[in-house]
């Protein structure tokens, strides 16, 4: 969306749910005994060191997610991430996407 590539509004978190596919991923593990995260999004950018999810079966390690741009993605709100940067070429309506994410 942001360099124009997509030229109609759509439902950010429905077409994710489309192609992520966390259930799948927690049906396995769960049947070889890794720790699962109990939600399937999580906010992403906000760590730049290694930390531990709390928020699971059992603690999870993970990595820094902190992106190149230091800005922190939340997917219950991705219009708000769109909204951080100046967007040049971006096509779609900007209320017409709000409307469809609302």
């Amino acid at each position: 969306m942001r360099w124009g590539q997509i030229d109609q509004a759509v439902n950010i978190r429905q077409v994710a749910s489309e192609v992520y596919r966390p259930d799948i991923y927690r049906n396995a593990a769960a049947q070889l005994g890794i720790a699962c995260p109990p939600g399937d999004y999580k906010t992403q950018g906000t760590h730049v060191d290694p930390w531990t999810l709390q928020e699971s079966s059992s603690l999870i390690r993970l990595g820094a997610d902190r992106f190149c741009d230091l800005r922190p993605f939340d997917p219950a709100n991705p219009i708000d991430y769109l909204h951080q940067f100046p967007v040049g070429s971006m096509v779609i309506d900007p209320t017409a996407l709000a409307a469809a994410n609302a």
